[in-house]
């Protein structure tokens, strides 16, 4: 399946550490997503997702790790798992690769999580685009 032929590079790519604003292209406002998320959002939070209309997938992030995953879907049992963080980092892995592209990219006005993400990691390949659709972030902790 398309979803099974991404995952692989999809994974490395929400595993990247790249910097928001470097030389690539990242989005400008995602800086100011980032700090309205170091500022309003957990660091500890439960985050429930669609990845390309399949879902919900939920996972409870904390302590620096995923404490719990539920695909919530059989297509996404191998999938790449998404918490904050790593949402951020595959944005911008993608808008600082110059074959990438960052097709569009909501954020949270209040705690600046990214809502939505529509990204394709390889403009040359046909099929690689891939979109995420946040449908909530719960913090597990007080700020």
């Amino acid at each position: 399946s398309l979803l099974m032929l991404m995952v692989p590079f999809v994974a490395i790519v929400a595993m990247a550490s790249v910097t928001a604003g470097s030389d690539g292209g990242s989005d400008p406002g995602i800086d100011a997503a980032r700090q309205r998320w170091a500022a309003e959002g957990s660091a500890d939070h439960r985050i429930t997702y669609l990845l390309n209309g399949f879902g919900p997938a939920t996972v409870t992030f904390g302590g620096g790790v995923i404490v719990d995953y539920d695909p919530g879907h059989p297509r996404l049992e191998d999938a790449p798992v998404f918490w904050v963080d790593a949402l951020f980092e595959a944005i911008d892995a993608v808008a600082d690769d110059p074959a990438g592209d960052v097709l569009s990219v909501e954020f949270d006005a209040t705690t600046g999580h990214p809502r939505s993400a529509s990204l394709d990691p390889d403009r040359s390949r046909r099929g690689e685009e891939w979109t995420i659709d946040v449908l909530g972030v719960e913090p597990l902790a007080e700020r």
